[in-house]
């Protein structure tokens, strides 16, 4: 407590020094003087009566005690003095400290003036800036007004995000008829071209990080050739890009975000060549394309999304021709490229010479588990519980080393499904559950390769033995460590259409129809190249109205395996040479 109370005297001697010492130098010096003359006299006083009044002397005096008296009262006398001269140093420091109190308050009070000028001064700009930005004559005071808000996010860093947010405001504002004779068009270029600089990797003052909500713009020609995003997300979420370019050329995706999801894309065409998602997301959620382009001619993907979700795709083109794509170890995460629950009438998806490779080892490759009926995980590109109801998916000269093509639980009511030239090594592309009903899959002069083994052919003869050797009601326990494999359709549905894989070339591979539903449709495998293949039609059911056609080739290295619905001995069924149109139905 006495130590708290020093302390606040000490504060406030130091904010009031005039509060101590108040009695002038001059005095203070006055007193000490005289006290010491007084303590002085006194003490020579004493020793006199002591040592030489005749009346009160205790003892004989000499010259010599008269001396010592004298150098006792000088000594009492000069300890008092040097008291004096602690208190005058003392309030020497309080001066000199009181004169630094002082001089640092008044840095701190012209410090807080000048702050309070610059920012009155800042504020006056962004004011000025926005009435110019708001003018509604000239479209050449509203560009001046866009060039002011950049300057001054230069200058004040605290308000930088109040000036990106007035000019992503200002692009999402409606736009008037005869935009195109009014200069707004350029006014609204130079905003995207504002925000273009400043998330270049090489500006001189990056923007990277801060808030970019243009939710709802009209993008008739936007330019962003080369952003990085790595902390911001750039929302053009509900946009519309009625004609023009939508430019996103070189764009780099590194933790950062690109929404355009809810966009309504019905001209013109959004340019992604040269992207590389390296973790964050470019999403196109719900987008609709009518009309428009998308052209992703070349890019990496090293982790991240790119999503397609939700999408319509009607008489539009999306281009991902030349996509390389290299899914990181987080095989439980999202698919890279995704296009799940999306509709597609009239419209096409080229993805072209795309090319995968699996990151994880041969050896995690090979044990991996395949759940019959269910999607495994590590799909790299996802089209599942799409609607195909006229035009065009295609997988042309695409090349797939490990990773998952998934299509699970598709309707193929029209179009074409291409993945015709493919090349598939270590690669599975899964239908379960989808259902055909007049689309064309095409897989012709497709090549089909099995995992790597010292003996390939041991894996698939020795599994189809154990079969053999097991009863016919505990035959489904041994799916989950069946070969891996290449075209799975569990639990599909055939009601009309073709799975055209004529010419193909099939190596070590499983074709898994494991309890396809068959009502029609026709299969065809004429003049494919097999090399230790097998074809399993486990627990089929062929209806009875309906004729399924099933055309295999004359080859001496394919084995089919199939039973009737739930019963029956399990039977390798040989192919003659000279039959290749087998018609399977109920009453066979």
């Amino acid at each position: 407590m006495r130590m708290t109370d020093e302390a606040e005297r000490n504060s406030t001697v130091l904010k009031n020094p005039h509060s101590v010492g108040r009695v002038p130098l001059i005095m203070a010096i006055t007193f000490v003087v005289i006290l010491a003359l007084a303590v002085a006299a006194t003490v020579g006083f004493v020793g006199w009566l002591l040592l030489m009044n005749p009346r009160t002397k205790i003892g004989a005096s000499s010259p010599k005690d008269v001396l010592d008296l004298a150098k006792v009262a000088l000594a009492v006398a000069g300890g008092i003095g040097g008291a004096g001269a602690l208190v005058v140093a003392y309030r020497k420091q309080l001066a000199t400290e009181a004169e630094h109190l002082r001089g640092e308050k008044d840095h701190q009070r012209s410090e807080r003036s000048e702050q309070r000028e610059v920012y009155r001064s800042l504020n006056e700009r962004f004011d000025q800036a926005v009435i110019l930005l708001g003018n509604a004559d000239s479209p050449a005071v509203r560009l001046s007004g866009v060039y002011s808000l950049a300057s001054l996010a230069e200058d004040w860093p605290a308000g930088r995000q109040r000036c990106i947010d007035v000019l992503c405001a200002y692009a999402r504002l409606p736009v008037m008829p005869g935009i195109e004779n009014s200069g707004e068009r350029e006014v609204r270029r130079t905003v995207f071209s504002v925000i273009r600089e400043h998330l270049l990797e090489e500006a001189a003052q990056t923007w990277d990080g801060y808030r970019f909500d243009m939710s709802g713009a009209t993008l008739d020609g936007a330019c962003f050739d080369d952003i990085r995003l790595e902390r911001s997300t750039l929302n053009l979420s509900n946009a519309k890009l009625l004609e023009g370019e939508l430019s996103l050329k070189g764009l780099v995706v590194a933790g950062g975000c690109l929404d355009l999801s809810h966009a309504q894309l019905s001209g013109g065409e959004v340019a992604l060549s040269g992207l590389l998602l390296d973790g964050g997301k470019v999403s196109f959620v719900e987008a609709q394309f009518s009309g428009a382009a998308l052209a992703c001619s070349h890019g990496v993907i090293r982790g991240g999304q790119l999503s397609f979700e939700g999408c319509l795709i009607d008489g539009s083109l999306l281009n991902f021709g030349r996509l390389s794509v290299y899914p990181t170890g987080d095989r439980r995460g999202s698919a890279p490229l995704s296009f799940n629950d999306s509709i597609i009438q009239d419209g096409r998806i080229y993805l072209g010479s795309l090319q995968y490779e699996e990151r994880s080892s041969s050896e995690t490759a090979r044990d991996e588990k395949l759940v019959r009926g269910a999607r495994r995980d590590g799909c790299w590109v996802t089209l599942e519980h799409i609607l195909l109801n006229g035009g065009t998916v295609s997988f042309r000269e695409s090349r797939f080393e490990g990773g998952i093509i998934s299509l699970a639980n598709s309707v193929l009511a029209g179009g074409r499904l291409s993945f015709a030239y493919a090349r598939f090594t270590r690669s599975e592309v899964n239908f379960a559950g989808a259902r055909f009903k007049g689309c064309l899959v095409d897989f012709e002069y497709s090549h089909f390769e099995g995992p790597e083994r010292k003996e390939p052919s041991r894996e698939v003869s020795d599994w189809v033995k154990r079969l053999e050797r097991l009863p016919v009601e505990e035959r489904d326990m041994v799916w989950d460590d069946h070969p891996k494999a290449t075209l799975q359709f569990n639990s599909a549905e055939f009601w009309a259409g073709s799975l055209n894989l004529d010419h193909s070339s099939i190596h070590d591979s499983v074709f898994d129809l494991v309890g396809v539903d068959f009502r029609g449709g026709r299969i065809s495998l004429e003049k494919a190249y097999c090399v230790r293949a097998v074809i399993n039609l486990w627990n089929s059911r062929f209806n009875y109205e309906s004729v399924t056609e099933i055309v295999l080739p004359d080859e001496k290295w394919l084995t089919v395996l199939w039973s009737n619905y739930y019963s029956g001995p399990l039977a390798r069924v040989a192919i003659p040479r000279q039959v290749r149109t087998l018609e399977v139905s109920a009453a066979d």
